[in-house]
Formats: structure tokens, sequence, C-alpha cells
């Protein structure tokens, strides 16, 4: 069990094209099937939402003006093809996790999911906090620079 002790009183942790990305939780838990260790390998799980906003919808109107109608259907094409829209790109959000006995925490997977209004993030890191840690430390990032928006999360014995 986790509980945060220091996070941006809104949550938001990065902002990317007008879209506010908020830290919605991390847990201390087992792998999923769909990263890259055996499932069940203790781990940490770092949980992100975007959700845009009218702000964000009439931004998106606005650019949409000043393109050209074959650059709009290519566009629709290829996010037709790949799935969500490419503003889901939560990937260019970075977490650093670290904790009070000094492990250095490695990216192990992720599952987004989203339907062009919202997306949420899944991801897991690896190892396990050892126990004697007591509290984990991420920092956030966007395109590898800071977003000055770090977390503290006490990590509770089970």
């Amino acid at each position: 069990m986790t509980s945060i002790v220091r996070a941006p009183g809104n949550l938001i942790v990065a902002t990317i094209e007008k879209v506010d990305v908020r830290f919605a939780g991390v847990d201390v838990t087992k792998a999923p099937l769909h990263v890259d260790v055996p499932l069940g390998t203790p781990c940490v799980v770092v949980y992100l939402s975007a959700v845009r906003g009218y702000e964000t919808v009439s931004h998106d109107a606005e650019i949409a003006q000043t393109r050209s109608r074959e650059d709009l259907a290519a566009e629709a094409e290829e996010a037709q093809n790949d799935g969500p829209p490419k503003l889901s790109n939560l990937d260019t959000v970075g977490v650093t996790i670290t904790d009070d006995e000094g492990t250095q925490y490695e990216p192990s997977g992720f599952r987004m999911v989203g339907d062009g209004l919202g997306w949420d993030d899944m991801r897991v890191y690896t190892p396990a906090p050892p126990s004697a840690a007591a509290t984990l430390h991420l920092d956030f990032t966007v395109d590898g620079e800071s977003t000055n928006s770090g977390c503290d999360v006490a990590l509770s014995p089970c």
C-alpha cells in the first residue's frame, strides 16, 4: 500500500500541447502479462492520466483551420491506422523513480489506452522497492526536461 506524501495540489505533473497530464497513483504490486519481465515479478506501477478539455479542443480547431484538407485527410487516415490520436504521446512524459535507499528503477513496460478525449497510461518499473525503503521519489520530465513537479510516496508494509 502507498500514500502520497508530496505532490502538486492539482496532481498535474506535465503539460503536452495544452493537455494536462496528472499523476493518478502508484502501486507496489506484481507485473502483469504485457511487460518485459516475467508475469508476477514484484514491481512498481505508476499511473498517469490525461484529459482533453474545452480549451484543448478549441486549440485543435484553431490549428485545423490553418491546415489544408489534404493534410487533415492524411492525418485522419494515419490516425485510423495507428489507433489513438498522436496527442496520446504520453510517452514524451518521463518518470524517474528512486527511493530513500538509493535504488534505481528501470522501465519494464507500459500500457496506454485512449479514446481521443482522454488517455490512461500504466508504466511498470523494476525492481520492487527493498523492504528497508520507506519513500519513493518520482520526478517527471517532458522530452527529457524536468517539469519540476515531483512526488513523494510513502511505502507501507503490507
